[in-house]
């Protein structure tokens, strides 16, 4: 089986298949285009083998994937049974399928493997005239999805009748699993474990890694699923002589509605995030699988004038902790802003930043021309910069993102970037305060303050997220919670 809207030959298993059945396929090729004209997605057509072992080849084309708006899923699965139907018509007995539209035409593996899975188990239970399907992997991930399809599939009876194969063998290093055992290895930690709320793919010869977004698009920058920046840092910085470029894409999204108000705050947020990373990281990238949404305009750039930030309440205070038990995130706040302050400004010294007065928790809340609660643009609720302080000899605006114990998701990454944006963008006059500031500042000093780093965000990684441009300064500190002491 093959799949060309031409039917001429072309690349991947198209080109393959003309190239291993000789001038005979492609002759009968070039008389179906002359009486019928080129395929449409979904049409099918079929020809002898030519110099292949098989007796027949059946030419059909698969969706090109748009991010799930046209019916592509739909299109897939009419691929696979539009084949099997015609198959049996001819009276075949086995076929084998290769993965339609997961090459050029960019449809996202795992989602295309499950389809078809789908479509052809339920063909076999229906109809008793197929003996064996034969999907053909061309590469290590696509087949361990299959094959994980198969092992769960409870319908005993059809196992024998399907195989997966793969084309290249288990050797090849064209899988996201031999890139995270590199990882482990070169992180020295074996417990380390990647999202399933991300599809990872890996091109090895264009050294290049896709992220193909989920739910993530929706939810809370700081779980694993949504922290697309951290990931993309973590296999760039520490795998940098396999993994050049990274890309990313994301599943279709509904329009937004009453109900869903606070999740497309989120969106916002992450297309916000998507625009500020393509701009600061030229190895970063939309990849072939994203989506061409429509309201990408509103987080252009030349729109966020319009845009203010709204600023602290009265939540400028000195409160000191006495004789308490220091172990909550809170508390330890409290603690930085208040009498252990002087340990927190002691260190930042050793980077020639002098801050007079650390404060805590401020709002990142974007709004439309006025801060209002109809205007909001990103998520609100606690979303806010821990600690801060401004540098006014330097001219620096210095955030602080604080985690305690255990809390040190990799999402930590992402979360302190989109604090540093949006300041950035405050300093620049892309986006207004609520009221004009007297302080002049021209940079953005970025800390992440924690008593332990997430095991894949490594010297290497901040080195990498650091901004050649220098306006945002990313930097560690690590402190004990034992005696609240910077290290």
């Amino acid at each position: 089986m093959r799949l060309n809207s031409s039917l001429i030959g072309g690349s991947g298993v198209d080109g393959a298949i003309h190239a291993a059945g000789g001038r005979q396929i492609l002759e009968e090729c070039k008389s179906i285009v002359r009486k019928i004209g080129v395929l449409k997605t979904g049409e099918l057509v079929i020809t002898s083998g030519g110099k292949l072992k098989a007796k027949y080849v059946i030419h059909t084309v698969g969706p090109i994937w748009n991010g799930g708006c046209k019916n592509e899923e739909t299109l897939l699965a009419n691929a696979y049974r539009n084949s099997l139907k015609l198959a049996s018509e001819k009276g075949i007995k086995t076929i084998a399928f290769p993965s339609i539209s997961t090459g050029v035409y960019g449809f996202p593996k795992e989602l295309a493997t499950k389809i078809a899975f789908d479509t052809v188990i339920d063909y076999l239970i229906n109809f008793k005239n197929i003996e064996e399907v034969r999907f053909i992997c061309l590469d290590g991930y696509t087949y361990k999805l299959y094959v994980d399809l198969l092992n769960n599939d409870m319908k005993g009876n059809i196992k024998p009748l399907v195989k997966i194969e793969n084309y290249k063998g288990d050797n090849t290093m064209s899988t996201i699993e031999e890139l995270l055992k590199m990882l482990k290895e070169r992180c020295d930690n074996q417990s380390i474990k990647i999202t399933s709320g991300i599809n990872f793919e890996y091109n090895e010869a264009s050294k290049t890694l896709h992220l193909q977004m989920k739910k993530g698009i929706k939810e809370n920058m700081q779980q694993d699923n949504a922290a697309f920046e951290a990931w993309a840092l973590a296999f760039k910085a520490n795998l940098d002589d396999y993994v050049d470029k990274v890309t990313l894409g994301w599943d279709k999204i509904d329009e937004p509605t009453e109900k869903t108000k606070a999740e497309w705050r989120h969106f916002n947020r992450f297309l916000y995030r998507v625009n500020h990373f393509i701009t600061q990281y030229e190895w970063f990238s939309l990849g072939y699988n994203n989506v061409k949404d429509p309201w990408h305009e509103q987080i252009k750039m030349e729109a966020w004038t319009k845009f203010v930030l709204n600023e602290p309440g009265n939540r400028l205070f000195d409160k000191l902790i006495e004789g308490l038990e220091i172990k909550s995130e809170h508390q330890i706040e409290e603690y930085f802003k208040g009498k252990g302050s002087h340990k927190l400004q002691e260190k930042i010294k050793v980077y020639g930043i002098e801050i007079n007065k650390i404060y805590s928790q401020y709002p990142v809340g974007v709004f439309n021309e006025k801060v209002a609660k109809k205007n909001i643009i990103f998520t609100g609720g606690k979303s806010a910069i821990d600690l801060y302080g401004v540098d006014d000899k330097n001219k620096s605006f210095n955030i602080f993102e604080l985690k305690a114990g255990g809390n040190v998701k990799i999402g930590i990454v992402s979360e302190l970037f989109f604090y540093a944006s949006v300041i950035k963008d405050t300093i620049n006059g892309s986006i207004n305060w609520e009221e004009p500031q007297e302080m002049k500042v021209s940079k953005v000093n970025a800390f992440f303050l924690v008593p332990k780093m997430h095991p894949l965000v490594t010297d290497a990684v901040i080195t990498l997220l650091n901004n050649p441009d220098n306006v945002i300064n990313y930097r560690k500190l690590i402190y004990s919670v034992d005696d609240i002491n910077i290290k």
